[in-house]
Formats: C-alpha cells, sequence, structure tokens
C-alpha cells in the first residue's frame, strides 16, 4: 500500500480570484443592479446612480439564475 507524505517544497501560495455576477430587478422604485460572489450580496445600484458597479474589482458577468439574487428579489 503506498503512503503519501506532506512536502513543503510543494507547498505555494495560490491566489483565487473571485468571480462576480449581476442581475436587474424591475423595482418600484426602478431598475436595481444586484451583484454577488457566488457567496454573498456584494453591490446594489440604482440605474444611473453615480459609480454604478464601481466598488466591484473585476467584471460582472450577468447570471439571472443565482439563488442569492432570487432570495435577495423575493425578500
Amino acid at each position: 500500500m503506498a503512503q503519501l507524505r506532506y512536502n513543503q517544497s510543494l507547498e505555494r501560495a495560490v491566489k483565487v480570484d473571485k468571480m462576480y455576477y449581476s442581475t436587474n430587478y424591475s423595482s418600484p422604485v426602478g431598475t436595481i443592479t444586484l451583484a454577488c460572489d457566488s457567496d454573498n450580496l456584494v453591490g446594489l445600484w440604482l440605474e444611473g446612480q453615480k459609480y454604478h458597479g464601481g466598488t466591484i474589482p473585476e467584471e460582472m458577468i450577468e447570471n439571472n439564475d443565482m439563488p442569492l439574487f432570487d432570495a435577495a428579489k423575493n425578500g
């Protein structure tokens, strides 16, 4: 039976970039853009708002099928 050994020389830091997703929601106050990183809601902007999406460090991918967005839209 083979044994696995821990080898520190193989250990290295790996930077994992988050992916950010967005969707638009038609609300009573106008169109709202929601942004998430799949686990957390990370942004919310009204259409035409100054700095719309400006706090997100990466380009957002439009995805209307995120459970987090469904929860936010349905309250």
